[in-house]
This record gives structure tokens, sequence and C-alpha cells, in this order.
């Protein structure tokens, strides 16, 4: 997060599935941002907020991965935990 600090714009967090993820709420306490309930619905939200403008998706592989899907209406990948 303290990479991403710097750029000026609205926070959507959401935990993916798979490895025990951060909380969104302990994201938004560290970054202010606002927590989500789920990817799709962070996704919504920041797309709302976008208007059309490009919406940056930041965390692990399986949170981008877990995004490509919703965004390209895919079936997600199983969750696999190591």
């Amino acid at each position: 997060l303290e990479t991403l600090a710097a750029i000026e714009a609205p926070r959507f967090y959401a935990a993916p599935a798979g490895r025990a993820p951060a909380a969104p709420e302990e994201l938004a306490a560290l970054l202010p941002g606002t927590p989500c309930a789920s990817l799709p619905e962070a996704l919504a939200r920041a797309r709302a907020v976008a208007g059309g403008k490009l919406v940056l998706v930041c965390g692990s592989l399986y949170l981008v991965g877990a995004a490509r899907a919703v965004l390209l209406d895919l079936r997600p990948d199983p969750a696999v935990a190591l």
C-alpha cells in the first residue's frame, strides 16, 4: 500500500478467495478507502466512480485473477490453498 499512497484516487478494498487475506477494513485503516464485502462489489463501485476512466486492480495474483474473471465474465479458478 505504501507504494500506492502517492496516487490520488478513490480506493475500494476487497478480500480474494484463497490464502488468508488481509481484511479490507485493516487495509482501509492503513490507507483510506472503502472496504467492500466482495470483489464484484468493489469493482462495480470503482467503475461507477471512474466514470469511464481506467480502474487499476492491485493485489495478489488471487485477487487479480478473480478480478479478471469477473470483468471478462469467465468462470473463476477454484481457490487453492498452499
